[in-house]
Formats: structure tokens, sequence, C-alpha cells
């Protein structure tokens, strides 16, 4: 195994070593880094940025760094039959991660490389049949009743609190610390003895993600200059909308059709966020552009074209940014939820799904808005999911009452195309709605929210 070099004796150095020794297999770079001169590009690959903040290790000082200590997950079991990259976690001056096949949690001083406390799953029938052992890249920290707690979701599909000093499952938490997620299934079909779905195994390879409230994400189809696309922002921020979408990169059925600003309207996209202080969401149509929309947007779309794209896939895993995955116009729940392991098994978790209507021989709407598959998401994956009724109907006057359809079955937000001049719009005007009807929107799926025991998301800042 070999390992980058790393800086000594500085602090942050000793939490790099065990980042790097986590990895059971050579990507270390031999040399000093690229003419970019960031420390993501010295790993191998841009997977090597979660270990290191950017502005501490960078081409000026890489080549100083040197071996603290080295941490071999080995130790603690058989490694997993691929290569993966665990991820730790320092929080206060301890270390947390998952190491070996069997997803043991450990608890490592940085200082010294020591091993502190190691908890692994006993043997059970469920993880005897889990197709998910060698994943599990990460661990949670929260608080509970004021005790510092590490949470993992083990390859038979439980839910566990750890005490974070001493490594004791809690004892208020779950039964005994241990929550059965198999259980609030309802009447899917699950063999009780081996934890298998009919449709296949649904173990988690990391901690949920958590969404408390309803978000309504707003924006026009394609970012067309600065005075459109800051018109259409200071709408949505002053609507109440949590985040702002809007394409650089357009990929349409003519080649002929606007195809999108590129990096020109991502740099757009970067003064309206900082102008309104909102988070923005727009999508990547190739490995290229990818790396631009990391750099520039916080959230990353995959259009429903590229959905089964799994280089495209794979990459997104790499990046840093949460993923936003449109189902394909003709896929089915199981390939949406499978294209999202191809990002997940990268080690990027912060995956969120979006249903935008599917085709059939339907021609009063655009597409068909499949909001059935809300509720068969919620039951099989913890992934949250957010519904596009601007794509899934094709025409504004079916916008709001399909919003509020899906914040009734249980969506976790919309996606919603707005134009001030939708009659001018370059992509998509015929779906697009005015900012008044989008204020409109925002109330009533709030009120529906509410009803539901929800309320919208705060309002967001971005990076």
């Amino acid at each position: 195994m070999m390992e980058p070099k790393l800086l000594r004796p500085a602090f942050l150095a000793t939490v790099l070593a065990v980042a790097s020794a986590l990895v059971p297999h050579p990507a270390a770079a031999q040399g000093k880094g690229t003419e970019k001169g960031e420390w993501r590009y010295w790993g191998g690959d841009e997977g090597s940025s979660r270990y290191s903040p950017l502005d501490q290790i960078n081409a000026g000082n890489v080549g100083r760094l040197e071996v603290a200590w080295r941490w071999y997950a080995a130790n603690y079991g058989p490694e997993p039959d691929f290569i993966y990259r665990g991820t730790p976690i320092k929080v206060g001056d301890r270390l947390y991660n998952v190491a070996g096949q069997r997803r043991s949690v450990v608890s490592i001083d940085p200082a010294t490389g020591e091993t502190l406390w190691m908890w692994r799953e006993r043997d059970n029938p469920r993880y005897a049949a889990s197709t998910r052992k060698n994943y599990g890249k990460g661990v949670a920290y929260a608080e509970v009743n004021g005790r510092p707690t590490i949470f993992m979701i083990t390859p038979g599909y439980y839910l566990v609190a750890l005490d974070a000093d001493t490594g004791h499952l809690l004892p208020f938490f779950g039964l005994g610390g241990i929550v059965d997620l198999h259980l609030g299934l309802g009447n899917y079909p699950v063999d009780a003895d081996r934890g298998v779905l009919d449709s296949g195994d649904i173990t988690s390879s990391s901690p949920p993600i958590v969404v408390n409230g309803v978000v309504v994400v707003g924006g026009p189809c394609a970012v067309e200059s600065l005075d459109q696309t800051r018109t259409i922002a200071e709408a949505i921020k002053s609507a109440g909308g949590q985040l702002f979408r809007g394409g650089a990169y357009k990929p349409r059925t003519s080649p002929y059709s606007f195809q999108g600003l590129g990096e020109p309207g991502l740099e757009i996209l970067a003064r309206v966020r900082e102008e309104f202080d909102i988070p923005v969401i727009t999508e990547a149509i190739d490995q290229e552009s990818l790396h631009l929309v990391d750099r520039y947007a916080d959230c990353i779309q995959i259009g429903a074209r590229n959905m089964q794209n799994f280089a495209l896939l794979k990459a997104a895993g790499r990046a840093r940014k949460a993923v936003l995955l449109k189902r394909g116009m003709s896929a089915t729940l199981e390939e949406l939820l499978l294209s999202a392991e191809y990002i997940m098994s990268e080690g990027n978790y912060n995956v969120i799904l979006c249903e935008r209507g599917v085709r059939t021989f339907a021609d009063h709407t655009r597409n068909t808005l499949d909001l059935s598959v809300v509720p068969a998401i919620k039951r099989m994956s913890h992934l949250p999911i957010l519904v596009d009724p601007s794509h899934g109907t094709g025409k504004r006057t079916k916008v709001l009452p399909m919003s509020r359809a899906a914040i009734a079955v249980g969506a976790d937000g919309v996606l919603i195309e707005v134009h001030h001049k939708p009659e001018e719009a370059l992509s998509d005007g015929p779906q697009a709605i005015l900012p008044k009807a989008f204020e409109q929107l925002v109330r009533e799926v709030d009120a529906i929210a509410q009803v539901l025991g929800r309320t919208l998301q705060p309002a967001l800042a971005a990076r």
C-alpha cells in the first residue's frame, strides 16, 4: 500500500495519515501535483479531495510532507473484495471510521494512530445474506441527550448508536443501542430470518440523508443572461424558495436548439448566488462539464438523459457536492436506485432523487408524472426525493396542482421552472410559471406540508 507523504509535525498531518492508510489501494500519484496546485490532484484522482482542505495542503507545501504514521484496516478483518475508500471523520481529538469487510467501527488517536476502541456487528443471518458487506465508507456523529454519539448502519440494516468515548452501545437509544431498520417497511415482503426483500437487498452503505422539511427549488430552465437570471433569482428568494435552479448546459433533442451558455452561464450562477445568498443547482452533461459544475455550483444535477451514463455517475460520486439524480424518461424504480448506487459506491452519499415524469401514450401532457414512485422510494430507500412537475407535465397550468399532490404523497420538495418572460424563454417556455405563480405555489406547498406535520425547510445559505 502506498500513501502520499504527510506534513510533520503539524497536527493536520496525522489526520491525513490515517485517511490515506484507510485506502487499501495504491492510488497515490508520484510527482509534484499539477499546474492547478490543488491537493486533490496529488492523490491520483479527485476522490483525494475528501481528505484535506485545499487551503491547507497545496502544491506549495505538498513536497515537504512525510508520513507521520500508518494505520491498516486489514488488521480489523478481511479487506473488501474491491477497491474502496474509507472516509474518517474527526470530532474533537478523535478520528472515527469503519474498517474491513465487516465494517467494524473504530476510534483512533490522530496524534499517534493508536486504536482506542473497536465495535463489530455480531454474526447473524441477515449479515450472512446481505449483498452489501463490502460497502460502508462512513459514520455519522451527533449528540444524544448530551452524550457524544457515533452512528453507523450495518450490513444487516441495523442502525447502531455508539458512545463516542467508549464504543459501547447506548442503552437508551432504540433497543439497547440498536434500531432494526427493517421494521416500518409496512407490508412489503421481507424474509424475517435473512432480511431480504423480494426485489433485492436494501441494506445501506451510509447514514441516511435527513430532510427535516420541504424544499422548494425554483429558477429558469436555462441561464440566458445575467439580467434574466438576476431578475428570476430575486423573485425566487423573495417568494421563499430555498434553492435556485438554472441550466448552463442544456442537452436538447435537436442539435440546433439553444445548448446553454456553458462556463459563462456558471459564472452568472455564481454571481447570483453571492448576491442573493441562495445555493444553486445546475446540470452536468459530461465529465468535462462536471468538473466545472463542481467548482461553481452547490449541487450537481444529473439529468434524465444521463441517468444511466455510468462513467458520469461514477465521476459525480467522486465529487464533493450533493448530487440531484433525475429519473430517466423510461427508467424503472430499480434502475433509478441502482444509478444512485453508482454515485454512492464512489463515496458520495449526498444523493437526492428526482421524479420528472416518464414517457407514456398520454398526449395531454409532455410526460406522465409518476407520483406513485414517491411512496415506493420512501419504503425502499433512505434517499430523499424531489418531484419536477414542470418537466413532468410540460404545461404551466398543471404545475401548481401537481406540486400540491407531490407534497401530499410524501415528496421532500419540488423543482419548479420559473421565468419572468416565458414567451421569450430560449428553453421550455410553455412549462415555466411566472414569479407571482411561484409565490402562490410556495404558500400552497407550505400549507399542504403543515397538514402532514411538515414545514418548509428554513432558508438555506450559499456555501
